[in-house]
Order: C-alpha cells, then sequence, then structure tokens
C-alpha cells in the first residue's frame, strides 16, 4: 500500500502486488482519490487512511475488491491534519497535531464516534507517528522537546501519558517499535 502526501487531485493511495523473486514484478491492483494521504494502517479488508481533510480525518475504504469503496470515517474534534492512524480491535487511534484522539471502531461503517483525547507536546509540536503494544501507544514528535512519548491507552476514554525522553534533541518523523 502507498500513500503518497500531494496534492488531492491523482491518486494518492495505492494497493500493488508483488510477484516474483528475482526480480521482484510490482503491479497496480487499484487505487482511489480525492483525498491527501499521510499515513495508512491496513486491518484485513480495510484500509485506514489519515488524511488532510477537515472532516473525514480518518477514511475507511473496503479494499476487498476493485473499485474501492469508502465505507467509513472518524471526523476528529479541530482542524488540524491526521498524521498517523493505528487499529487495535474495537478502538482506533489518531495523532491530530499534538493530540491522540481514540475512536469506535466496533464497526466500520458510516460516522465513527469519539472514545477519548489527549494531548501531548509543546504548543507547535506535532505526533508523526503512533503504534501500539498492549495497553501502550508510542508517540514520536516532532518539533518538541521530547522525541517519544509512552501513552497508557488501557482505558481508550482516559489515556495518560506515562513516560516522555528526549534522544538527540532531533525531529523524529518515523520509528519502528518490536512487538
Amino acid at each position: 500500500y502507498l500513500g503518497t502526501r500531494g496534492e488531492t487531485g491523482g491518486e494518492p493511495f495505492t494497493k500493488l502486488n508483488i510477484s516474483g523473486v528475482t526480480p521482484p514484478v510490482l503491479t497496480v491492483e487499484g487505487t482511489f482519490d480525492g483525498y491527501t494521504v499521510n499515513d495508512i494502517f491496513v486491518e484485513g479488508d480495510y484500509a485506514f487512511l489519515a488524511t488532510t481533510n477537515n472532516s473525514k480525518e480518518v477514511l475507511i475504504l473496503d479494499v476487498s475488491s476493485v473499485p474501492y469503496t469508502e465505507v467509513g470515517y472518524y471526523d476528529a474534534s479541530g482542524s488540524t491534519d491526521a498524521y498517523s492512524v493505528f487499529i487495535d480491535g474495537d478502538v482506533g487511534y489518531v495523532a491530530q497535531g499534538r493530540y491522540i484522539r481514540s475512536f469506535d471502531t466496533s464497526s466500520y461503517v458510516g460516522a465513527r464516534s469519539s472514545i477519548g483525547s489527549e494531548r501531548t507536546g509543546w504548543w507547535f509540536a506535532n505526533i508523526s507517528q503512533i503504534y501500539g503494544v498492549d495497553d501502550y501507544l508510542f508517540l514520536v514528535l516532532n518539533n518538541d522537546w521530547y522525541e517519544l512519548t509512552i501513552m497508557d491507552i488501557s482505558n481508550p476514554a482516559d489515556m495518560t501519558v506515562t513516560s516522555q525522553t528526549s534522544v538527540n534533541n532531533q525531529q523524529v518523523l518515523d520509528m519502528y517499535v518490536n512487538d
């Protein structure tokens, strides 16, 4: 899956098939347009897109057949773009500026309701990537004193920051967390 954060025209979401070994061969299975995509999380036949759309910060696509179909969305509070999205069972999490917002994913169809929200970071901070393991959400930030924050998400309606650290006084845009 590719998300190309660019203009809303064109095809910012692409699903590719990779076949063969030497050399691997790429073929486009399908595309979806109309949104600028900052991050993608795939759960089964559904792709969750973190977008710059002010009324659909998270877009839910059914990617089981072409053409892909928009089946649901989450409209987060405020007008800040969604930068990253993570789904954990019946709860979704989206990074929106310096906020983590949790939302209902017990169904993927229609408007999804908010569960909770928690702020982290300084005034100009942006959470650039999120990833969940067990009851914790790992966040990396840019434009902040801290590069890594860990949040307890055992209660998605009342999330709390448990730890923060400054590693090297640099901006962080991506991470990998070993399960």
